[in-house]
């Protein structure tokens, strides 16, 4: 999902959670380790399912994938603190070792709210209602799709298209003479998530501050069929059985290849299906 009014929207956000019924995961202990996958196929089907992988959990609508531009800010509500301490440097420590910009500065201006709550459904329902301007360019059908269908991790993330010319907001003439150089970039500005610690079932917290960051740092698309991947995001998947107890290798490299220095291809989503076989299965 995209808008680019997500600070005003974030601001608002803020006011809800302090009535929230909020409620966390008993288990609050986990390595921060990257789980390694081994996967059982001949070179070439793995190279295929890398480019599954990708096309599926990827958007359906283009060829960009959106990332972090600017310093990523998280903060954790609905948590004790010790809880909401370990997701948030779970996250940070993996948007670095990706080289995501990250801030390390705690009191910088959050732009990743995540909030852990027995009410998520109220909870997005009153932002919408305060904030309707976060969600004037989507359709009701994308609205619904990402905030009323059940699930238990929700997801709203604001971006904004940068052009090659440095604009921002709007789609700029002033296209890049190449075959291989973007003309614009997709930069994530801002980042809801609700987690409904009713639905967690039994996934430790290492499990969800993991996948947390998993589906902050790319859009992913939820309701993709992450099939027998070796990902964190099949947490919550209905094949859930057998998940990655951590990030893994195949998340890692993902997300690796997402935030390359400079990268500013034609066909990023191509690019990263590339850089992912080149390490995974070269």
């Amino acid at each position: 999902m995209t808008s680019n009014s997500g600070k005003l929207g974030l601001v608002l956000l803020l006011s809800l959670i302090l009535t929230a019924a909020v409620a966390g995961p008993k288990d609050s202990q986990s390595d921060i380790t990257i789980e390694t996958v081994q996967v059982t196929a001949t070179r070439e089907q793995l190279r295929e399912a890398i480019v599954t992988f990708v096309s599926n959990v990827t958007r359906r609508d283009g060829e960009n994938v959106a990332r972090w531009n600017s310093p990523l800010c998280p903060s954790v509500s609905g948590a004790t603190p010790e809880q909401g301490e370990f997701i948030r440097s779970r996250i940070l420590e993996i948007a670095a070792s990706v080289r995501a910009p990250v801030g390390r500065n705690k009191k910088c201006q959050p732009n990743l709210l995540i909030i852990l709550t027995e009410q998520p459904a109220q909870l997005w329902e009153s932002w919408r209602t305060r904030s309707p301007g976060m969600f004037f360019q989507q359709s009701q059908v994308e609205i619904a799709r990402a905030l009323e269908t059940p699930r238990p991790v929700s997801a709203w993330q604001n971006a904004m298209v940068t052009n090659a010319d440095g604009t921002v907001g709007v789609e700029s003439n002033r296209l890049v003479d190449s075959h291989i150089k973007a003309s614009l970039s997709e930069n994530i500005s801002s980042v809801i998530l609700l987690v409904d610690t009713t639905a967690t079932g039994g996934a430790t917290f290492g499990q969800l501050a993991d996948y947390i960051a998993m589906i902050s740092l790319a859009r992913i698309d939820l309701d993709a069929d992450f099939g027998n991947a070796g990902s964190i995001l099949r947490v919550f998947a209905k094949n859930a059985q057998g998940a990655p107890k951590h990030l893994t290798n195949w998340d890692h490299a993902f997300l690796k290849a997402l935030y390359q220095p400079d990268r500013a291809l034609l066909r990023p989503r191509t690019d990263i299906m590339v850089t992912m076989r080149e390490e995974l299965a070269p």
